[in-house]
């Protein structure tokens, strides 16, 4: 009986697991944020300022420094971003700063 219920404690897990359930959105973005971990190198967020990571409504949005004045505001979106694209991506797009928030915007569909 005990490993009858291990089994279904591990099948649960693994099949609801959002790793497995959206594993092929890996892929979508990897060109785009690879790209922006390239940017990490001439510009990092510090400690007093913003981290905007997600979809391209902030990668388009133009006039952030202005509009997020005072803080200075560096910009991490990419194309079309869910919060499931957030698990493959998040720890890249944010290990090289050290901002003092992280604001993140993403596509609700």
């Amino acid at each position: 009986m005990k490993c009858f219920m291990f089994l279904a404690f591990l099948l649960l897990n693994s099949s609801c697991s959002p790793l497995i359930k959206y594993s092929q959105t890996k892929w979508q973005f990897e060109e785009e944020v690879s790209l922006l971990e390239d940017l990490d190198i001439e510009e990092k967020a510090g400690e007093n300022d913003i981290l905007f990571i997600g979809s391209s409504s902030i990668r388009l949005w133009e006039n952030i420094n202005r509009d997020m004045y005072p803080y200075n505001s560096v910009k991490r979106g990419y194309g079309g971003a869910h919060f499931y694209d957030l698990i493959h991506f998040s720890e890249r797009l944010v290990k090289n700063h050290s901002p003092k928030a992280i604001l993140i915007f993403v596509a609700n569909d």
